[in-house]
């Protein structure tokens, strides 16, 4: 939208709007699915989506790309820009995390991940409440995605829809603590360290030390950080959250 001269804010904005409105959609369709027919249809529709940007030249311009106007600024004027603008969304990021985890929507989610068929049962209606947390971690990374178009004065389909960018945010949340507030925070520090190290070390084998990366998170570090630190002694014995609230609705 930028390089059809709409101003970058609205232009950040209108991408937030437009990648939630189609995680809605989009989780609509597939978050029925479970476990690996959800990886699978995730998969599946980012390789459509890389087709589908190649081959509509007159939007995306296809194999050639899209250049965006470059900011008549200093280079300087221009990191300072860019630099405010993806912290100011990661904040806000961060600020909707915890609004979210702490509302209705959160205890939701969170029995959702501990028992799905368990939380249908006491009345979550999963399907919803999954594609609302869906939308809501789409919202931002439109806008991430738009100012770093603008940043770079170019994209094309394959860098776009790198099966990394994929990846990364999922190892991520694995290694800060997945379904935490601070865990992705924490995981998103520790692994531009471990990303630039295996950058510098393993030019032509990083992908596979990524996921190298992946499998021992999931062995050895399957609840994160955080979770790491929420298991030590004397924090056992508190109950999940689905309990508490079958025993909150016996009570009543």
């Amino acid at each position: 939208m930028q390089g059809s001269g709409v101003p970058m804010p609205l232009a950040w904005s209108a991408a937030c709007l437009a990648a939630a409105l189609f995680a809605a959609a989009l989780g609509a369709a597939i978050l029925h699915l479970k476990g690996h027919y959800f990886a699978i249809a995730s998969l599946v529709v980012g390789e459509v989506l890389l087709e589908v940007a190649t081959s509509w030249t007159s939007l995306t311009g296809g194999g050639m790309g899209l250049n965006l106007p470059v900011l008549q600024i200093s280079v300087d004027a221009q990191a300072r820009l860019f630099f405010w603008a993806m912290l100011s969304l990661a904040v806000l990021a961060f600020v909707m995390n915890w609004l979210v985890a702490s509302s209705k929507i959160g205890f939701a989610l969170k029995c959702i991940r501990q028992n799905e068929d368990a939380s249908a049962m006491v009345g979550v209606n999963t399907t919803f409440y999954k594609v609302v947390g869906f939308t809501l971690s789409a919202l931002f990374v439109g806008g991430a995605g738009a100012i770093y178009a603008s940043w770079v004065f170019y994209i094309e389909p394959p860098d776009v829809f790198d099966i990394l960018h994929s990846v990364k945010p999922v190892v991520i949340a694995l290694l800060g603590g997945a379904g935490t507030v601070v865990g992705p925070v924490i995981g998103a520090g520790i692994f531009l360290v471990m990303e630039e190290l295996v950058w510098r070390n393993f030019l032509s084998f990083h992908s596979g030390v990524l996921g190298i990366l992946i499998v021992a998170l999931i062995f050895f570090l399957p609840n994160g950080l955080v979770g790491l630190v929420r298991s030590r002694p004397g924090r056992a014995g508190k109950g999940t959250l689905l309990s508490r609230k079958k025993a909150g609705e016996h009570k009543k």
